[in-house]
């Protein structure tokens, strides 16, 4: 039960954010954020729809929480976890501001293992 009330909402969101489908075939839908964390097992991205929606999505495959993961960003601003796939509990918080450092901006992320945001 639980499976299918998780794919259920899992299939509402993808359908309620245009960014995630919209522009599949167009590379304006799609961009990189943070690709080279090999070692980690983790990969970060943005989609963006043909309004100006866009949604960053971060996967973690590690089996390992990573607790101090720097989200970089293109410029300050405030950001909101919309979707989670794991157990969420405050420790995670949902709303985070971009600090910069070294002329750079991140957001600082608590990522458990095995899951996306």
């Amino acid at each position: 039960m639980a499976l299918r009330e998780y794919v259920a909402s899992l299939n509402y969101f993808y359908l309620s954010h245009p960014a995630l489908w919209e522009l599949d075939f167009d590379p304006a839908g799609f961009v990189w954020v943070d690709a080279d964390r090999a070692d980690e097992n983790l990969i970060s991205y943005r989609r963006r729809s043909a309004s100006g929606e866009e949604l960053i999505v971060v996967i973690s495959f590690s089996g390992s929480d990573l607790p101090e993961y720097r989200l970089p960003l293109e410029g300050p601003g405030r950001y909101e976890v919309v979707f989670f796939s794991g157990d969420w509990s405050e420790r995670y918080g949902k709303e985070f501001a971009a600090e910069e450092a070294d002329g750079r901006y991140y957001v600082p992320l608590y990522v458990p293992a095995r899951t996306a945001l």
